[in-house]
């Protein structure tokens, strides 16, 4: 299936409530769709933007639906984990082992174990013994 189509069927848009976000027609959501024609760059990143997800991911290039922040590269590439992961900093601007043995770990699981793992995150983090 068309990634485009694919996540704007999770999002619950309609072709026209897409292209109204976008600044496009539903034609041209259609044409994208049916792999008819190609959005152009600032169409690709709004969608992305959208969605929550990649370009690269829109236009298939990876199955990572984040991004990686440049500083994050180096890193990234060091522990085998590619380029397409999105990194957020703690106060400190750092991440700590701990947090990216979490995401090594997270990588590892298919959709349903990852969701799983976010609900049990969001449990903990709600508990006062486990938060700063």
């Amino acid at each position: 299936m068309n990634r485009i189509k694919e996540l704007r069927t999770e999002a619950k848009l309609t072709q026209y409530e897409l292209g109204q976000i976008i600044g496009v027609s539903d034609a041209s959501i259609n044409k994208y769709e049916k792999d008819l024609m190609t959005p152009k760059i600032d169409k690709l990143e709004k969608m992305a933007e959208v969605f929550h997800v990649s370009v690269d991911y829109l236009t298939g290039r990876t199955d990572s639906r984040v991004g990686i922040p440049g500083h994050w590269d180096d890193l990234a590439k060091k522990m085998n984990i590619g380029p397409n992961l999105n990194l957020k900093s703690n106060k400190n601007n750092e991440n700590s082992s701990e947090e990216l043995e979490l995401i090594l770990h997270f990588r590892k699981l298919n959709d349903s174990g990852k969701n799983e793992a976010l609900k049990q995150v969001e449990n903990l983090s709600k508990i006062t013994d486990y938060t700063n």
